[in-house]
C-alpha cells in the first residue's frame, strides 16, 4: 500500500499521522504554504500541487496504490467553489492517474449533505439524493464521476468535529447556539479520528471498489437533546429558542434526517472510537474545564 493524499487539511493531516504511525508510505499534495511548512516540520513527505492545476499532478510518481481525495472548498465555498474544487478536481485526478501502469483506486470523501430529506426519516446509502441542495448536487455529480471511473469508492461524511472543530459545540460554549422551534431536527456527526479509522479500513480492503458508505456515528440526536446533554454536563444554560423559520436560510437548517451507518459497520467491521457525541465531546469539554482550551480559536474555526 502506498497512499497519495490530495488535500492536507483537517482530515488529510490526521490521515497522514495515522499512516505514519502504521509505517504506511504516503505523499501529501497541498497548495497552502503554511500546510506545506507544517508537514515539512513534521517530517512528512509533501509536495506543492493543486487538483485544479493538472500540470502539477503529472509530476507525481506513478507507484501509488490509492488516492484519497479529501480536498475542501473552504469556508466561503458556494456552488462555483464546489464545482471547481470537487467536480473539476476529481476529473483532473482521474485524468492524471489514468495513464499509470497500475491506475490507483480513488477514495472520495464526500458529504451527507447529498441527502436533502427533511422529515426525520432514516437515510441509508441507497436513499434518494434528488433533494440535495445546490452544493450537495455538485457532490452527487462528483461521486458519480468517481464511481464511473471503475476504480472509485465514496465516503459520505457527516458533520465533522474533533480537536479545534465542531460547529454545534463551539456555538454552545460561546453562548451563540439557538434551538430551532421545538428542537426536533436531528444532528448527525462523526469525530475526525473515526473518519480516519474508516479511511484506513477501506484502504486495507482493496476489493471495495464501486461502494458508497455513510460515515457517521451510532447516534443521530435531536438538537434539543444534544444541547440538553451539554447543558447538564457543563452547567451552562440551555440555548434560547427561536422560530424554526428564522434559520431556514442556513444550509444546515434545511434538512432533518437520521443517517444510518449500518452498512459501514457490517461491511467494514470497524468499531468507532467515539460511537456517540458524548464520548467524542468529553476530551473537548475537559480541555475547556481545565482552562487550557483556546476558546477564541474554538469559536473562530
Amino acid at each position: 500500500m502506498k497512499v497519495l493524499i490530495a488535500g492536507c487539511g483537517y482530515v488529510g493531516t490526521a490521515l497522514a499521522r495515522a499512516l505514519h504511525v502504521r509505517g504506511v508510505p504516503f505523499l501529501g499534495l497541498a497548495r497552502n504554504p503554511q500546510t506545506l511548512a507544517e508537514w515539512t516540520r513534521a517530517g512528512w513527505p509533501v509536495r506543492e500541487a493543486d487538483v485544479n492545476a493538472p500540470d502539477t499532478l503529472r509530476t507525481v510518481e506513478r507507484d501509488f496504490t490509492d488516492v484519497v481525495d479529501c480536498v475542501a472548498a473552504g469556508r466561503a465555498g458556494g456552488v462555483e467553489a464546489y464545482e471547481k474544487t470537487y467536480h473539476e478536481g476529481m476529473r483532473n485526478l482521474i485524468a492524471a492517474t489514468a495513464p499509470w501502469l497500475h491506475p490507483p483506486r480513488l477514495i472520495f470523501t464526500s458529504s451527507t449533505s447529498v441527502y436533502g430529506q427533511n422529515d426525520g426519516s432514516v437515510v441509508e446509502e441507497d436513499s434518494s439524493t434528488d433533494l440535495a441542495g445546490p452544493t450537495g448536487a455538485v457532490l452527487v455529480r462528483t461521486e458519480r464521476l468517481c464511481l464511473e471511473s471503475g476504480r472509485g469508492g465514496v465516503l459520505r461524511l457527516a458533520g465533522i468535529y474533533g480537536p479545534g472543530r465542531g460547529m454545534n459545540f463551539k456555538r454552545f460554549m460561546a453562548g451563540e447556539a439557538v434551538i430551532e422551534g421545538e428542537g426536533r431536527r436531528h444532528i448527525n456527526q462523526i469525530h475526525r479520528e473515526d473518519i480516519v479509522g474508516v479511511i484506513v479500513a477501506v484502504l486495507e480492503r482493496p476489493a471495495l471498489v464501486g461502494e458508497t458508505f455513510n460515515v457517521v456515528d451510532d447516534a443521530p440526536v435531536t438538537q434539543r437533546d444534544f444541547y440538553g446533554w451539554l447543558a447538564e454536563r457543563t452547567g451552562k444554560p440551555m440555548p434560547p429558542t427561536v422560530p424554526a423559520a428564522q434559520n431556514a436560510e442556513r444550509t444546515f437548517g434545511l434538512t432533518d434526517k437520521r443517517i444510518s451507518n449500518r452498512k459501514m459497520r457490517e461491511r467494514l467491521g470497524h468499531a468507532l472510537r467515539y460511537p456517540t457525541f458524548r464520548e467524542g465531546l468529553e476530551p473537548m469539554i475537559r480541555e475547556w474545564e481545565s482552562g487550557s482550551a483556546d476558546l477564541s480559536r474554538i469559536v473562530r474555526n
